[in-house]
């Protein structure tokens, strides 16, 4: 069981490194942060996202992510990392 919980633990830092990634291309191809930033607040709210908020540590990733975000500055040329996390 201590080896499912540690694969779960990695399986969610793959998945957080895959989203980093695709925000990070997203800004790369002129998405504006505040675009992102409505879309991380859409994610929270809007019924239709209401079974992925089920979704284990559903939360914590959600803020992870945000969290990384906010941290960089504004300069929409300047990559949000995985390592920054």
């Amino acid at each position: 069981m201590r080896h499912g919980g540690k694969n779960l633990y990695i399986n969610n830092m793959v998945n957080l490194a895959h989203v980093t990634k695709r925000i990070d291309y997203d800004i790369k191809h002129r998405v504006e942060k505040q675009e992102v930033l409505d879309f991380l607040e859409l994610v929270k709210t809007d019924e239709s996202y209401s079974e992925l908020r089920q979704a284990t540590d559903f939360g914590y990733r959600l803020n992870t992510l945000e969290t990384g975000f906010l941290n960089k500055d504004s300069k929409v040329n300047h990559s949000l990392s995985f390592i920054d996390f």
